[in-house]
């Protein structure tokens, strides 16, 4: 279902699956801004009215490999209902996935299959220096040359960008980055993790 359409059935996700804590998944197609399809189109308010419902696990996929793990975890989820949020149009293909993201692809290819996530963790996907191992011993030294993003969703790939950009311009500072891939159970480890390490 469209994300912008799923607000017209709130009271029955409230109502009929979240208080039964039913095992109903919703995948929230169209989920961010939607250019041509316009703003009655934008699924731009998904987060904060289903953030408030109990019961609900929500999660938001950061590329094409992710939304594979994230459908077969939803399918394998049973203790309740969950949201999964994607964005309209294409993957980032598999170059990019390799370069900008840090995956390692066996023959360039993307995995057939999506992995069962555990629930409410998140994963850090760059380091101090990027993917370059020679320069993260050179970064980053002390905290207070230290930067954390936390991105969910698509929001990622704009934050592995911006930690590049930020790097590229002072040789001193390193800049982590971390995807949450759940807004609901949220991965408090992580986020204590980013906070005490980064300034």
């Amino acid at each position: 279902i469209y994300s912008t359409f799923l607000q017209r059935g709130y009271d029955q996700v409230v109502h009929d699956v979240a208080i039964q804590n039913l095992p109903v998944r919703m995948i929230l197609d169209r989920a961010g801004f939607v250019g041509n399809d316009g703003p009655t189109h934008h699924g731009c308010y998904d987060l904060a009215y289903n953030g408030c419902i109990p019961n609900l696990t929500i999660m938001a996929a950061s590329d094409e490999i992710e939304l594979k793990n994230m459908v077969a975890t939803c399918a394998a989820f049973d203790d309740g209902p969950t949201v999964l949020r994607y964005p309209r149009g294409t993957g980032y293909g598999a170059e990019k996935l390799q370069s900008l993201f840090g995956y390692e692809l066996e023959n360039d290819e993307l995995p057939s299959k999506g992995e069962v996530l555990p629930i409410g963790k998140g994963r850090i996907i760059r380091r101090p220096g990027g993917f370059n191992s020679a320069d993260s011993s050179t970064r980053g030294k002390e905290r207070k040359d230290r930067v954390a993003i936390l991105a969910l969703g698509t929001r990622l790939h704009e934050a592995l960008v911006a930690a590049n950009e930020v790097e590229e311009q002072d040789a001193n500072l390193g800049v982590t980055v971390a995807d949450a891939r759940f807004m609901k159970p949220l991965d408090v480890d992580l986020v204590r993790e980013l906070a005490d390490e980064h300034s």
